[in-house]
């Protein structure tokens, strides 16, 4: 465990104390796959009960989550998650840029906010939906008026556009076992040699958690991230080749 490592999770820690010890309830801000993952390690491990801590992230199957330790059980009440989604759009949609995740990401770093009050951003053509902490939220609405040539207006979106965020691509290929290396290798086109470097700098999640062991197999089911490139679920394989190689099926979240 590095000294970073260390760090995030003293602080969980003590945010679980004080919940437990005060009946409030505590949030931690947007958190990367990295700590979700020491996160999930002190749940496994028994150090935070795991009824005592819920990952929410404003959308469905978001990757960036806030960590709300408290329960409604033990509390008698609920308080709900400090996030907001905010919808950008072009002033003028024919004239509207293709932007990217990092278009977007950068416009908002500009504006001097910090990386942490910033959660999944959702593309849809030229309009994105972005979860942010709600007190930066009028901020944000504000003072975002461009992403990189474009002008945008900024509010915050509909409970039904929430809803609806969730967009799933199929992909399917041919691999030679359900490895995780081989299927990463399949979906980031790098050999499985180079892909181990992935590994190595802990940028492969399966179901949350840092996955170290490039050989073990995918299961039905398994929500793999890979840092950088996206978050698929793995939905296993519908047939075996002539070649004794696995078809399998992958759902990529878009």
């Amino acid at each position: 465990m590095n000294d970073e490592e260390k760090v995030i999770r003293k602080h969980f820690l003590d945010l679980y104390r004080k919940s437990w010890q005060s009946s409030i309830y505590s949030f931690t801000d947007f958190l990367s796959l990295a700590d979700i993952s020491v996160l999930t390690e002190l749940i496994q491990s028994g150090e935070i009960q795991v009824d005592f801590v819920t990952l929410y992230g404003g959308f469905s199957g978001a990757e960036r989550q806030i960590a709300r330790f408290g329960s409604a059980e033990e509390f008698g009440w609920e308080e709900d998650f400090p996030i907001k989604i905010l919808k950008v759009s072009p002033l003028l949609e024919k004239f509207g840029e293709n932007l990217s995740h990092r278009d977007y990401l950068g416009a908002l770093m500009n504006l001097g906010i910090e990386r942490s009050t910033i959660g999944d951003i959702r593309i849809r053509e030229k309009h994105a939906w972005i979860a942010v902490q709600d007190h930066m939220s009028d901020y944000i609405v504000d003072n975002l008026e461009q992403v990189r040539h474009t002008h945008v207006k900024c509010e915050e979106a509909s409970e039904d556009e929430i809803a609806a965020d969730v967009k799933l691509e199929e992909i399917s290929f041919t691999v030679s076992s359900s490895r995780v290396d081989a299927v990463v290798s399949k979906l980031v086109n790098e050999s499985r040699g180079k892909v181990l470097e992935r590994f190595r700098e802990k940028r492969i999640f399966v179901n949350g958690r840092v996955q170290e062991n490039n050989s073990a197999s995918l299961k039905d089911g398994d929500v793999l991230s890979i840092r950088g490139s996206g978050k698929y679920i793995f939905e296993g394989s519908d047939y075996i080749t002539k070649k004794g190689n696995l078809h399998v099926i992958i759902k990529k979240y878009v």
